[in-house]
């Protein structure tokens, strides 16, 4: 029976967004080849935290991402997704940027101060092929070698990170990668950073690409467990007044969870990218006319 029910509350969350999606997101989106305007996309975002389906609070709940390991949320989360980038891929992607970080801000125990989002990728990708290799002590290839610099050390001029997101952000979550310490996230404010538009990398039209770094040296990690054994003994997270951070077995996991999670969402986003692609396509191909006829009859 409690299955039953956890379904029925699953199909009326469903119902929930996409009617939100038609009425809130539809109009905006009309005219495809004029990207909305920043205010019209954090108005659908906040509204989309007020229905609940974006969980930007301190305690969980059944906000995107919340619990991926339920799989009715996941299933909600995927839908979520799906369903916004129908209409708008960059609204969707700022929804997803802003849950991960979310449950970043969950994880270490901070109070979120205005807009948080996460940077996962540098100038050169995501750069997973180095993950592994440098976790296990293995020699690097010079590709592998540029990834890791490019992606998981501290961001400077010579290595930025990216960040695909609304302009109106205050804080971003970086992953760090250090041999002696392992996954480091560090909260960044954003009065800390040097931010710079830069020309888009994407086609996520709403949102602007943004290189992001920061002058002074990665923040005195001494207050984090250093040896394995007290990494064992304390798997919370160490948080600083005014740079929250976590480190030892929360911030690996932390750092796991969520490329898991960026990998589920791009997949969720792309699929209806493509499935909406087709359908105007087929549009397109029932009016356009060539040789006398319509496209589709040819």
């Amino acid at each position: 029976m409690n299955d039953v029910l956890l379904e029925d509350d699953l199909r009326a969350w469903q119902d929930a967004v996409e009617r939100y999606a038609r009425q809130e997101l539809a109009p905006l989106c009309a005219q495809s080849e004029h990207p909305m305007p920043p205010a019209d996309v954090r108005r659908v975002v906040h509204g989309l935290a007020e229905l609940g389906v974006l969980n930007l609070g301190n305690e969980p709940a059944m906000g995107l991402w919340d619990d991926a390991s339920d799989p009715l949320q996941r299933r909600l989360a995927l839908h979520v997704l799906q369903t916004l980038a129908s209409y708008s891929p960059g609204v969707a992607y700022q929804v997803h940027g802003q849950a991960l970080a979310a449950r970043l801000d969950r994880c270490a125990g901070g109070q979120p101060d205005g807009v948080t989002i996460v940077s996962l990728q540098g100038w050169l990708g995501l750069g997973r092929d180095a993950v592994v290799p440098v976790i296990q002590g293995r020699p690097l290839s010079a590709g592998q070698q540029a990834m890791l610099a490019d992606n998981w050390t501290w961001p400077t001029p010579a290595h930025p990170r990216l960040v695909h997101a609304l302009p109106d952000w205050q804080a971003v979550w970086m992953p760090i990668w250090q041999a002696d310490m392992g996954w480091q996230w560090w909260r960044v404010p954003r009065a800390a950073c040097l931010v710079q538009p830069c020309p888009d990398s994407h086609g996520l039209d709403e949102l602007q690409t943004q290189q992001v770094w920061v002058e002074a040296d990665v923040p005195d990690a001494a207050a984090a467990p250093s040896s394995r054994a007290a990494i064992r003994a304390s798997t919370q997270a160490s948080v600083q007044d005014a740079w929250p951070h976590l480190a030892g077995i929360a911030a690996h996991e932390a750092w796991l969870s969520l490329q898991t999670l960026h990998a589920l969402g791009l997949q969720a986003m792309s699929q209806a990218v493509v499935r909406q692609a087709g359908v105007r396509a087929q549009e397109q191909a029932h009016l356009r006319r060539q040789g006398g006829d319509t496209i589709v009859r040819h």
